[in-house]
C-alpha cells in the first residue's frame, strides 16, 4: 500500500478496510486509486459457486463448547444480531467502530459498502469451507496436517 501511495506501484492486493483506507488517503494526496477487482465476485466466477469465501471465524475449545453450550449459543446469536444491526444501521455502526476500533469514521463507512457481512455457522458453511480448504490443500498438501478437518470442527 505504501508503494502505491508513493506512486511507486501500479496495483496492490489489500483486504477491505485497508483498501478503503488507501483509497481515501490517495484522494487526500491527489491520487486516483480505485477498487479494480472484488475478490469475492472473482471467486464466484472462477469456481461457479456463490460470490463469497470464508474470511473469519470464531473458534472454541471442545471442552468449553460442551461445558457451556448456552454461552456459545448466546455468543453466536449476538454475532448474528450485531451483523444484522450493522447492516441496517450503518451510520451508528460507523460511529461505534470509530469509537472502539481506532479507525476513522470515513474509512469505516465506505468500507461497509464494500464488505459483505454475513454470519454463517460452521455447520451451515461446511460445504463452502471444505471446498475452500480443498483448494488450499491442492496448493500445499501439508496444510491442516494434509487432511480436511473432521466433522467435530464444524459446530453450529
Amino acid at each position: 500500500m505504501q508503494l502505491l501511495l508513493a506512486s511507486r506501484g501500479d496495483a496492490a492486493l489489500l483486504a477491505e478496510r485497508a483498501g478503503t483506507g488507501a483509497e481515501l488517503r490517495a484522494k487526500q494526496q491527489g491520487l486516483d486509486i480505485k477498487l479494480a477487482i472484488n475478490l469475492q465476485q472473482e471467486w464466484g466466477k472462477v469456481t461457479g459457486r456463490a460470490a463469497r469465501f470464508p474470511q473469519a471465524g470464531t473458534l472454541g475449545l471442545t471442552s468449553i463448547i460442551n461445558q457451556y453450550p448456552d454461552v456459545i449459543e448466546t455468543v453466536q446469536n449476538g454475532l448474528f444480531e450485531a451483523i444484522n444491526w450493522a447492516q441496517k444501521n450503518p451510520d451508528n455502526a460507523t460511529a461505534l467502530g470509530a469509537k472502539y476500533l481506532s479507525l476513522k469514521a470515513p474509512v469505516i463507512k465506505k468500507s461497509l459498502g464494500y464488505t459483505s457481512l454475513e454470519m454463517v455457522s460452521a455447520k451451515d458453511a461446511k460445504e463452502d469451507l471444505e471446498f475452500w480448504y480443498s483448494r488450499l490443500l491442492e496448493q500445499n498438501p501439508k496444510l491442516f496436517g494434509g487432511n480436511l478437518p473432521d466433522s467435530a470442527f464444524y459446530y453450529g
